[in-house]
């Protein structure tokens, strides 16, 4: 796939401008555009046409969290590339994404993925490239130095997700755990139910609350927040539940469920992406229980 020039030029130039002004650059493709935001020092979340990335382009080597859809695999690697850090060392995956899994493939293979052992293993029945290097709750990481901790605290909108904490920027990568505006992903075929998700969600909220102030919380789809982000995503799944368990009182079928999800549905008018009738759905099929 061929990048146009001028984008590249402009995001050569964006990546070697001094932090921490904040910038928002882009590079045009063929399904739209990246948008590539600093966050931190060194710090960049991608945004965009397949999930948001986030790059660690530390001068020694470089980490990155997620990547795109495999068709923009080579497209994407320039991008790393040319935020300025070292050797892509690391690729740490937040969890199996059906949409995105066929991009490890195209890895090039010095770079080593990282991810739970749930992953792993969907990849690989999969036919996909499995992980270099898995873990069941809590690993650390140095790059360049800087101590980056990934962890896993239970299935939640799958059964192999795991967040990144970039302790020195004060960053957490959330995955497909949290969305911002959109409509957040759940995927009961790989695992994941919206009790989980809840149930990691609040402890996570608990876990960082303490520097709730200056945390950054990047999320699977949409811009990067706050740890108010938190409250947001418990309030969309709870109320999906409710929505649920008040079908089954009233004996609903799931056609009938979705049909009555107007307060709802006009709530979140403003969330992008199709995944409402989906995910009342899953919270359906889970209430009924």
């Amino acid at each position: 796939m061929k990048s146009k020039a001028a984008p590249w030029a402009l995001l050569a130039l964006c990546a070697v401008a001094t932090w921490p002004v904040a910038r928002l650059c882009s590079a045009q493709g063929d399904e739209g555009e990246y948008r590539v935001r600093e966050i931190g020092k060194r710090v960049w979340a991608i945004e965009g046409r397949g999930g948001n990335a986030v790059v660690f382009a530390d001068p020694v080597e470089t980490l990155v969290i997620n990547c795109k859809l495999g068709r923009h695999a080579t497209e994407f690697g320039k991008l790393v590339t040319s935020l300025g850090g070292g050797p892509w060392r690391w690729l740490v995956l937040t969890d199996h994404r059906p949409e995105t899994a066929d991009a490890v493939d195209k890895i090039d293979p010095s770079v080593k993925i990282l991810a739970h052992h749930r992953t792993d293993e969907r990849l690989r029945a999969a036919g996909k490239r499995g992980a270099d290097l898995t873990f069941d709750s809590t690993i650390n990481l140095r790059v360049g130095g800087k101590m980056v901790t990934v962890q896993h605290k239970g299935p939640a909108q799958t059964d192999g997700v795991v967040y990144a904490y970039l302790h020195e920027q004060q960053i957490l990568v959330a995955g497909d755990l949290v969305a911002n505006n959109v409509h957040p992903s759940m995927w009961p075929e790989e695992g994941g139910t919206i009790r989980a998700a809840l149930r990691v969600l609040k402890d996570l909220r608990k876990d960082y609350k303490g520097s709730a102030a200056t945390m950054k919380l990047v999320p699977g789809l949409g811009e990067t927040g706050t740890h108010a982000l938190f409250e947001e995503t418990i309030g969309y799944w709870t109320a999906l539940l409710d929505l649920g368990n008040e079908a089954h009182r009233h004996g609903l079928t799931l056609s009938e469920a979705q049909g009555s999800a107007d307060a709802l549905r006009l709530k979140y008018a403003g969330y992008g992406g199709d995944r409402f009738a989906k995910n009342v759905a899953a919270a359906y099929e889970e209430t009924k229980q």
